[in-house]
Order: structure tokens, then sequence, then C-alpha cells
């Protein structure tokens, strides 16, 4: 009877409906949660395959390009250097200089090698000076370099002058331990004019030319009655240095020749005329 009527299987179905869609409404919502939660899984895992090519693409690039900063900053400062060679080569005419490379370094014995040797027409007792000052002497000649006692040698000896009160000692390497990176002017009378901070230059006596910087003092010390000690700061750190210049030949100034200042003898040639 209800089939034929019609009314009660309309009924019956919109109950069903109700029920059926009532029933199943939290499995729908947990099927879109799910679903939703599968498709931002894999977006995640896509995205995040995708970010770490990008940021492994953008680690190389960063290599790349601080391997091409170093590498242009390491041309710079070559550059600089190398500027400032030739500009001392100019401003030195009476020096005849040859670059050289230091090619090793001892510093616990005081001592660098040159890329020149015998082969080269160098000798033993030649200078090796830098554009900050006084490097060292050639002391042993190779066939294809040469060793090099630099201003800290416990047997590196320079005769040497305070550049401000013309006072004149010794210049010596101290050798091993904390102060090797020190030296002492020795031979400094009591009353001798020598203060903390005054440069001190190669005398006329000495090997080297006349005027170069040595070092500046940083202390003066009594030794005994008659003598004093001056402790030096050497203007050059030789075993940081990639390139040097070798003395070939050295032509002595006025100062050298006669003891004077060139101003002092100037002045003196004018009054006699």
């Amino acid at each position: 009877a209800t089939l034929a009527s019609g009314r009660r299987a309309t009924f019956l179905s919109e109950s069903a409906k109700v029920v059926v869609t009532t029933v199943a409404h939290p499995f729908w919502r947990g099927l879109q949660a799910v679903d939703g939660l599968r498709q931002y899984v894999v977006g995640f895992v896509v995205s995040y395959n995708t970010n770490r090519e990008k940021v492994a693409t953008l680690q190389a690039r960063v290599v790349e390009l601080t391997d091409t900063v170093r590498d242009r900053d390491e041309v710079k400062a070559e550059n600089a250097r190398l500027r400032q060679m030739l500009e001392f080569v100019r401003n030195e005419p009476r020096l005849t200089l040859e670059p050289v490379s230091i090619i090793a370094r001892a510093e616990n014995q005081g001592t660098i090698i040159i890329d020149r040797g015998a082969l080269a027409g160098v000798e033993e007792a030649m200078c090796v000076i830098s554009p900050d000052g006084i490097v060292g002497v050639v002391t042993k000649v190779n066939p294809f370099n040469s060793i090099v006692f630099t201003v800290n040698h416990v047997n590196f000896k320079i005769g040497a002058m305070i550049k401000r009160s013309r006072v004149r000692g010794s210049v010596h390497g101290s050798g091993s331990g904390y102060s090797k990176t020190m030296c002492s002017m020795q031979y400094l009378d009591a009353k001798d004019d020598a203060r903390r901070d005054d440069a001190v230059v190669t005398s006329g006596d000495s090997m080297f030319p006349s005027g170069y910087l040595i070092g500046k003092i940083t202390e003066v010390s009594q030794e005994g009655y008659l003598l004093r000690t001056a402790a030096v700061e050497p203007a050059v750190d030789p075993y940081r240095l990639d390139e040097a210049f070798l003395v070939r030949r050295a032509q002595p100034d006025l100062e050298g020749l006669t003891g004077t200042p060139a101003a002092d003898a100037e002045s003196s040639a004018t009054g006699a005329m």
C-alpha cells in the first residue's frame, strides 16, 4: 500500500537521506580533512625539495662569489703592493734594485729565502730592502736561491743612527724568545739624546746606504754609568713579506761620504762660497 500510494515512499526516502547524511557527515568531514592533509603534505614535500634545490644552488653561487671576491681582493692587494714597489723604485735613483720573491720563511731561525741565487749574480753581503724599511742581508748563496739573515737574526748587526738627533750606534738582532721581534741599539753614550718613538735609520758606516728606516725606539735603558741601550721595533716584519728588493748597487749620498746631513753640508758649502 505504501509503495502504491507513493507518499510513504517519498517520506521514507527523504527520511533515509537525512539519516544517511547525518550519519555520514562526520566521516565526510574526516575524509576532507585527510585529503587536505594529504595535499598539504604532498605540497610541503614538493616545496621542500624545490626549496632545498634552490638553497643548494644559492649556496654554490655564494661560494663561487666568495671565491671571486677573495680573488679580487687578493689581486687588488697585490696591485697595491706592486704600485708601492714601483713608486719606491722611482723615488730611489741612487739604488740599483732587483725585485725578488720570498719563497720560504724560518721565523724561529731569523731567516728568509729569496728566489735569486748565484746563477743570477747574487753575492753574499748584498742587502735586501722593502719600501717600508730594511729587511736583511744575504749570508749564503745557492745556485737558485739565497738565504737572508733578517733584522731579527741573532747575528744581524748594522750601523745605525737616530734620525732626529743624529746619534749613532749599532742595531743588533735579538735572536729568539719573546723579544725576537725586537732589536737593540747599542753603544749609546749616557748623555746621547735618544727618546721613545725616535726613528732609527741606517748610517753611512753600514753596509746599507744611509737614511733607510730600520725601526723606532720603544724603550731606553741604562747600561751602567756610561752607556745606554735602546729597544728598537723593526719597521718591517720580514715574515709577512711576499716581495722585496735586492740592492745590486748603491751610490753613496753626501751624508754617507761625509757623515754630515745633506742640509748642513749645503749650508757649509754656501758659507764657504
